[in-house]
């Protein structure tokens, strides 16, 4: 059976959602950056708050940052709160995915596990014990910062407060 990624034709465009929480959004450039790798074809778009949209800035892999719904062919709710449900709804995807324990997740056309059942890990297990080695094996995709590049005529200047 084919996946949701390989059913996208050449150069469709994605808007992964990500509204807030700095925590959550730095998390989600490894997404970003294993999506990209997977299919570099696809263009990227974060959609994001305009006070968290620096964790995405000089991220190669994004093609845009946006504060509200962008029209696009897939669309992946990481958010799952009533504000992000309506930019889902408004961006008027052929494909909508987000987790399927959002409390609206009746708007997802693809519906996405937990990472407990993707794993088959028992929650109470993992309160029980220490929590699995990271990755399980499995390369690992770390967050990623970017630098932000000033030009050389702009040059910083840091004044003594004494």
């Amino acid at each position: 059976m084919e996946n949701l990624l390989e059913r996208l034709p050449s150069g469709s465009r994605i808007s992964i959602i990500r509204l807030r929480s700095l925590g959550d959004c730095v998390l989600t450039t490894p997404a970003v950056s294993l999506l990209k790798s997977h299919r570099p074809d696809l263009k990227i778009t974060i959609v994001v708050e305009p006070r968290f949209s620096a964790v995405f800035e000089d991220n190669s892999d994004i093609d845009e940052i946006r504060a509200g719904a962008a029209r696009c062919d897939l669309v992946l709710n990481l958010h799952g709160g009533t504000r992000s449900m309506i930019l889902t709804v408004a961006s008027r995807a052929r494909f909508r995915a987000g987790f399927a324990h959002h409390r609206y997740s009746f708007v997802y056309s693809h519906r996405i596990p937990t990472a407990q059942e993707i794993l088959g890990v028992n929650v109470r297990s993992i309160r029980r014990s220490i929590w699995p080695r990271p990755c399980f094996g499995w390369e690992c995709h770390r967050a990623r910062f970017h630098e932000r590049r000033f030009p050389p005529d702009r040059g910083l200047t840091f004044r003594s407060t004494r």
